[in-house]
C-alpha cells in the first residue's frame, strides 16, 4: 500500500549501525533528564534503534514480541497496547521516541492529546 515505508536498507533487515549509534544518542540526549530507568520498543524495527539508547541512556533494554504480524495502519494501536501493558506492570511512560514518523497518520496526535511526549527524529 500508500502507507508503507521502506526502511529495509538501514533500520529493518539490515542495520546502519552507525546510523543508529546516532539515533541512539540524539534520543539520550533528548530524554536524558526524564529518568527513563529502562527503553522499551516493539520488535523488528525498534530494536536497533532502541539498543543504542538504551546503551547511551545505561538502562536496560527490553522489546516486546508481537502475537501477529501487523500492517503499518495498526502501527498506533500497537503503539497503544504497548504503553497498556507498560502501565498495567506498574512503569511510567515518561517519552515517546519515533525514528521516522508517519506524518500522514494521526498517531502523533492521539499520543500527545494522551499526554505522552513524543519525539520524532524524521518526519
Amino acid at each position: 500500500g500508500d502507507n508503507i515505508l521502506k526502511v529495509d536498507s538501514f533500520l529493518t533487515h539490515q542495520v546502519d549501525f552507525s546510523l543508529m549509534r546516532e539515533i541512539g544518542k540524539v534520543f539520550a540526549e533528548k530524554f536524558a533528564t526524564t529518568g527513563i530507568t529502562k527503553v522499551v520498543t516493539i520488535e523488528a524495527s525498534g530494536i536497533a534503534p532502541a539498543v543504542f539508547t538504551a546503551e547511551a541512556l545505561n538502562v536496560p533494554m527490553i522489546f516486546a514480541k508481537k502475537a501477529k504480524n501487523i500492517t503499518m495502519n495498526e502501527g498506533i494501536l500497537t503503539a497503544k497496547g504497548l504503553i497498556q501493558i507498560i502501565e498495567q506492570a506498574g512503569a511510567t511512560v515518561q517519552a515517546i521516541g519515533i525514528v521516522i514518523e508517519k506524518s500522514f497518520q494521526d498517531g502523533r496526535d492521539l499520543l500527545e492529546k494522551a499526554g505522552y511526549p513524543v519525539l520524532s527524529l524524521a518526519r
